[in-house]
């Protein structure tokens, strides 16, 4: 087999839940510990990010229509508001129809 495939994956979590803040950080340790790197994606009071030695290290993604720009998975840890908060900020991104 050739060649390293560089793997990634875009974090949404919801920043107002401690426990999500907490999955999203083992979430993080588990994908880094497979050799999936993890990008974050920017959002309203990031600053409890900050506090987190998993999370504030990672690579943040401003929240428009590129933010998922070579993931191959968007992992969304929050309710239905969150889910919907990230499929409008990835919406913007325009996909190639099959034919």
């Amino acid at each position: 087999m050739g060649g390293s495939t560089h793997r990634e994956i875009l974090l949404v979590p919801h920043l107002f839940r401690a426990s999500n803040i907490d999955s999203a950080a083992r979430a993080t340790e588990l994908l880094q510990d497979a050799g999936i790197a993890v990008r974050l994606l920017e959002q309203e009071q990031m600053d409890v990010i900050e506090t987190n030695p998993v999370l504030c290290g990672l690579s943040r993604a401003a929240s428009n229509g590129d933010a998922a720009a070579g993931c191959e998975l968007v992992l969304v840890l929050g309710g239905d508001g969150t889910f919907l908060r990230a499929a409008v900020s990835l919406a913007r991104r325009t996909f190639r129809s099959w034919e």
